[in-house]
């Protein structure tokens, strides 16, 4: 797996960490490609400027701009290449959320990797999410979902600004979802369809998974 968040890593290990991130910018960070495998690809690493896990964690009056996760990595021998990193700017797993007053402007997530079953583009342009969720004020502009990547077997896109899991409370009010693009599906070279992109006018997209 690519190394993730471009600008800051922040992981609380025991579960009870708490961080505020407030008036910062984060601008043209990124995270590492996935690198190839024979088998196997690596995934791109997760959240272009912030990767945050285990932790409640509040972005308060925040630029992101121009950041972007890494491309998965192919695979080379008959087997699965690597999803795309998620979240282009921010990534949030196994915690908490609260982003109040933010700008997202101009992220991208990678691109998936080659192989005989396609690697998937990364999820959510600016924003990953896989707990609970606020978002307040915000805007989310030009945010843009990478595509999978080739193979007989076709994979999906992701969506262009936000992914969340729907099986987590999420609330967004008083946002302004704009010009977002969701990553478009790769059709496969031989056997099975691709997926379309998803993500529904290119901005949000919630599953249980």
């Amino acid at each position: 797996i690519g190394g993730g968040g471009g600008a800051i890593f922040y992981d609380g290990v025991l579960g009870s960490a708490q961080l505020v991130i407030r008036n910062t910018q984060f601008l043209q960070n990124h995270s590492a490609d996935g690198v190839q495998g024979t088998y196997v690809g690596g995934r791109g690493g997760a959240g272009g400027a912030l990767l945050l896990s285990r932790v409640s964690a509040t972005l308060d009056n925040c630029l992101f701009a121009g950041n972007w996760t890494g491309n998965g990595g192919n695979a080379v021998v008959y087997s699965s290449a690597a999803d795309g990193g998620g979240g282009g700017a921010v990534a949030s797993t196994f915690g908490s959320l609260t982003v109040i007053g933010c700008e997202f402007n101009g992220n991208y997530t990678g691109h998936g990797g080659n192989g005989t079953t396609s690697g998937p583009g990364g999820l959510g342009g600016a924003l990953y999410s896989s707990g609970a969720l606020t978002i307040d004020q915000t805007t989310f502009i030009g945010n843009v979902a990478g595509a999978p990547g080739g193979g007989s077997y076709g994979s999906h896109g992701g969506p262009g600004a936000l992914y969340a899991f729907a099986n987590q409370p999420a609330t967004i009010v008083d946002c302004r979802f704009e010009n977002n693009v969701g990553g478009t599906g790769w059709t496969g070279n031989a056997f099975t369809p691709g997926i379309p992109g998803r993500g529904g006018a290119g901005a949000i997209l919630a599953t249980g998974n």
